[in-house]
Formats: structure tokens, C-alpha cells, sequence
């Protein structure tokens, strides 16, 4: 087979021309030559950097050639040249100045400033709307004692409890005074029977929160008093025998 000379086209192309011409596909040339189909690809390809060590590589072109009908030496002198061009490419993209890239910084002034008028719009939010809460807020209002419905025998009762300072507040419209925690304590007298006790309390936005306590004044057990009269009253058996004697 005599040996042709290659076309001005670079050599991947003309491998790939010469195996089409032959009707070969990678398969059939990679079982004729032992070669990877991998590598053929990248010959074919110019991905020259993707073969193994160029002792592996001068055999590929050896047998390829020898396929082809390519003359060895200038398929070998074309590869060395494609080679050294590729490396030389390689050598001044790396040698190239890197390219600065202008970052712009995320937090510019005018980005701080928004972020600040935020902050204080947040700020300023939080505040009016507390404000507004405690406006619309009725005053908190605990009162610890007396139970509600407790029963008691005598005629008066201690009421305590604690609500919001600075409010005013009434027990039975009597107005009672609170210390500096809001703290009150005030003694109530009763009635017999069922007694309302009507605590109110009143912020300085007119916000009133009431609690109404119910307590009931009883009477000593009749039942007692009766058993204590009878054991006064009752005769001694002994008495009345010796009565009867003396008669």
C-alpha cells in the first residue's frame, strides 16, 4: 500500500476523514489497532492532552497509518508540531494577566443609610405601637383576697390584691389608696347574709377593669348554742332523789 501524503487539513480531521473514506467505524478501527475507542475519539478530536505518554502515542499513529495509507513520518512530524502549538497555548493563557473584576461592595454608603433609616423606622414602629397598646390596654387587676363565695362569721374582711400603679381604685365606690408597686389593703364590713364586694380599677386613659368578689356573713350553729343551753339547764337525777326523800 503506498502511503499518502497528508492534505493541508491538521491532522485530527485527517484521520477522521481517512476512516470515513474507508468506511471504518471507532469500533472496527479500535479492533484492528488495540487502540481505546477513547483515544481514538480525542485524536480524531485534537484533544491531544487527553492521550497517554507520547511513546503510547507514536504507536497509535503507527498502526493508524499504517491503516490509512498516511505517510508515518510526516503524520509524526505533524503531531509533534500540532503539539508544540498546543503547548505553547497552553503556556500563554497561563502566562496572560489575570483579569480583575470589578467586585462591587454589597454594603455601599447609600446601602448602610437605608439600612439605618430602617432600623430606626423599625425602632420608632415598636415603640407607638407599644404606646398604643398600653392606650387601648384596660389595667391589670389581681385581688388575693377574699375568695369568691367564701363564708365568714365575723362582720368584717381584709381585701388585698395589686393592679396597675398610678391607677385609681375603688372598692364599693370607696376610694382606696395603693403604694408604689400598686398594692392595696383595705378592711370591709358586712352585712348578714350575702355581700357583694365591687373592687374597680381605673388607668390614666379611663381604661377600668373590675372584679367582683361574693362573700357571705353567717351566724355562730344555732345547733351549739341549743346543745350548750340544754347542758346548763338539765337536773342532776341525784338532786331529784333526794328531794323525793326529804318529802
Amino acid at each position: 500500500m503506498t502511503s499518502d501524503s497528508l492534505s493541508n487539513l491538521p491532522l485530527n480531521q485527517t484521520l477522521k476523514q481517512k476512516r470515513l473514506l474507508l468506511d471504518l467505524s471507532l469500533e472496527e478501527v479500535s479492533e484492528k489497532t488495540n487502540i481505546k475507542i477513547s483515544y481514538l475519539q480525542s485524536l480524531e478530536q485534537g484533544n491531544y492532552h487527553d492521550l497517554p505518554a507520547e511513546v503510547y502515542v507514536q504507536g497509535y499513529l503507527k498502526s493508524l497509518s499504517r491503516i490509512y495509507g498516511l505517510d508515518l513520518s510526516e503524520v509524526l512530524e505533524t503531531y509533534k508540531q500540532e503539539c508544540g502549538l498546543l503547548k505553547y497555548n497552553n503556556e500563554a493563557s497561563k502566562l496572560r494577566p489575570p483579569i480583575s473584576l470589578k467586585i462591587t461592595p454589597l454594603l455601599t454608603p447609600k446601602a448602610v443609610s437605608a439600612l439605618l433609616l430602617l432600623a430606626v423606622f423599625i425602632t420608632v414602629s415598636s415603640y407607638m405601637g407599644w404606646q398604643i397598646s398600653q392606650v387601648t390596654a384596660a389595667p391589670e387587676l389581681v385581688v388575693k383576697s377574699p375568695l369568691d363565695g367564701e363564708v365568714v362569721t365575723n362582720g368584717q374582711i381584709i381585701v388585698s390584691g395589686r393592679t396597675e400603679p398610678g391607677s385609681s381604685l375603688t372598692i364599693n365606690n370607696q376610694a382606696v389608696p395603693l403604694d408604689d408597686r400598686g398594692n392595696f389593703e383595705q378592711t370591709i364590713y358586712l352585712g348578714l347574709g350575702e355581700n357583694q364586694i365591687v373592687v374597680r380599677s381605673e388607668n390614666r386613659f379611663e381604661k377600668t377593669t373590675q372584679v367582683i368578689k361574693r362573700v357571705v356573713l353567717g351566724t355562730p350553729n344555732p345547733q351549739v348554742l341549743g346543745e350548750s343551753e340544754e347542758s346548763t339547764t338539765q337536773e342532776d337525777p341525784l338532786d331529784n332523789s333526794s328531794s323525793e326523800e326529804l318529802q
